[in-house]
């Protein structure tokens, strides 16, 4: 993989998507495509959450936050990054892949509530 600094954030999940995608070389791919994304999240989220902040609120992290309506767990942010570069690389479509992180959001959030948790604000219930 090329190499991905705390130089250049992206903003937004499509931008995070991108930038992981242009960083793949040929034998990340192949490797990435052998694993689901969960494999994949475990590997390398703690890499994306300390490099690219996503324990704080960085235009990033604001940009999932409010389109999926959660209040932003580094986990989970990572984990939805993750999951779209994994549906990326093994070729679904947008829409498709977006579904997916729907469905993997909607998990996120029960478990939440399961804590006692407010997925929305992060507040106790």
């Amino acid at each position: 993989m090329k190499e991905i600094t705390e130089d250049k954030v992206p903003s937004t999940l499509e931008e995070a998507v991108q930038m992981l995608y242009d960083a793949l070389e040929p034998a990340d791919i192949a490797e990435i495509k052998k694993h689901n994304s969960g494999d994949v999240h475990h590997g390398f989220g703690t890499f994306l959450r300390n490099t690219w902040s996503l324990w704080e609120s960085t235009p990033l992290t604001r940009n999932i936050k409010e389109r999926f309506k959660i209040f932003g767990h580094g986990d989970d942010i990572s984990g939805i990054i993750m999951h779209m570069l994994w549906e990326k690389v093994i070729g679904r479509p947008p829409w498709l892949g977006e579904h997916a992180v729907e469905e993997l959001v909607e998990g996120y959030k029960t478990h939440w509530r399961n804590q006692g948790i407010d997925p929305v604000t992060g507040q106790k219930l």
